[in-house]
């Protein structure tokens, strides 16, 4: 094959064009930063930090949080503050660490870039106050599998009040992080959490139920399909479960609407005569659950019966074959593949040492039928076949799964 070279004024064009979609996408990039300050969302008007009051012991630490109320009353949790406190230290994320000096302090958030702020307060009791007890919330739990459970610890002071100390976290059936998230294993059963004490040897536990894996949705296929009017499309659903597994739905349990065309109860879309976009929804409510649903796009699109009239193509002007796209091209001789366009099985005759190396070797043909016989031998899988090569013709016999001979 001749290597293919690409005239100078291509390569100006390539450049050209290369600019020019500097060009466009600087322009678009512009627009972009245009329309996202237009529609860009409401402004904070209040922020809110949690807890708002609580009882921290001496050295023991509380994760505060902080929360806004946007312009049209919405909330939002992406809000940046700086910390600050009057008692003990907070780390840029909100960390509280008690001091040694027993007494009420603030914890405040104030807005970066902003007035907006919110206080919290903090009572750190007197050392002479000792931790007796540590309680686990909830006391128990019941979970499915998979899903996740938040639990807290306070430690109950001498003189009868709470407050919060620091933890080690530990389960049985799942597993629990440092905050005391608690995350579900896949077996069923009894089990536990349990608090210890922070350099210490009071502990707490919680007593945990994992019962089986439910339903959290619904997942419809195709998402996509391209129908045209007055035809057919299939779709299916599968159930995704709390452990992250999917299963089929039980018989008829999934219920199937449509905004254009029909659905039947078994899931199969009918479309009708006017084109557009349509949506295909299938919904499913589990047993003392809450309905999942899931939505497909179908476009709908007229098909016309016209038979294509391969003289209106363009005059070939003996451009080389694409072979970077080519799906032959890593095949060997007698390997076959089907034709993306047709569907026809095509199958190789020869590659780059198949019969031999050679260049310009061509399957030759005339005006009349195709050149390749009828399949033929003992399983009659041979054929012969009409070769160019060097301005001779020659009868090359080809079988399939071994190429030329």
């Amino acid at each position: 094959m001749k290597p293919l070279t690409i005239p100078s004024y291509f390569r100006q064009r390539r450049t050209l064009g290369v600019a020019g979609c500097t060009l466009i996408a600087t322009a678009l990039l512009i627009a972009a930063c245009r329309a996202a300050a237009i529609d860009a969302p409401p402004g904070l008007v209040k922020i809110h930090i949690a807890p708002r009051t609580q009882t921290i012991a001496i050295g023991a630490t509380q994760q505060f949080a902080v929360t806004g109320d946007l312009r049209d009353g919405s909330p939002t949790t992406h809000v940046s503050v700086n910390y600050s406190a009057t008692g003990g230290t907070v780390t840029s994320g909100g960390l509280y660490t008690a001091g040694s000096t027993a007494g009420t302090y603030s914890v405040v958030a104030a807005q970066l870039d902003g007035t907006l702020a919110d206080t919290a307060t903090v009572t750190i009791p007197s050392a002479a106050q000792t931790v007796t007890a540590v309680v686990i919330s909830p006391a128990t739990a019941s979970v499915p599998a998979g899903l996740k459970q938040q639990f807290t610890a306070q430690g109950v002071l001498s003189s009868g009040d709470t407050a919060a100390i620091s933890v080690t976290y530990s389960a049985t059936g799942g597993t629990i992080d440092t905050q005391g998230l608690y995350t579900a294993g896949s077996t069923t059963g009894a089990f536990r959490v349990i608090a210890v004490e922070k350099n210490g040897t009071l502990a707490d536990t919680s007593a945990v139920t994992i019962t089986a894996a439910v339903v959290t949705g619904i997942a419809i296929s195709p998402k996509a399909a391209a129908v045209a009017t007055n035809s057919t499309q299939q779709f299916s659903t599968s159930l995704k479960l709390s452990t992250g597994a999917t299963q089929a739905p039980p018989a008829n349990s999934v219920t199937y609407t449509a905004t254009g065309g029909t659905v039947s109860s078994a899931g199969l879309y009918t479309a009708s005569n006017a084109p557009g976009t349509y949506k295909v929804i299938a919904a499913y409510t589990p047993t003392g659950g809450n309905t999942v649903a899931d939505t497909a796009t179908v476009t709908v699109a007229t098909t016309s019966s016209t038979v294509a009239d391969p003289t209106q193509l363009p005059a070939a002007n003996r451009q080389s074959p694409d072979y970077a796209h080519y799906v032959g091209g890593t095949l060997a001789a007698g390997q076959s593949y089907a034709d993306a366009a047709t569907g026809v099985r095509v199958w190789k005759l020869t590659d780059a040492n198949t019969p031999l190396r050679n260049s310009g070797m061509s399957h030759d043909y005339s005006s009349g039928s195709v050149q390749v016989t009828r399949g033929w031998g003992a399983t009659g899988t041979t054929h012969t076949v009409l070769m160019l090569q060097g301005g001779n013709h020659w009868f090359v016999d080809f079988t399939r799964g071994q190429g030329t001979s």
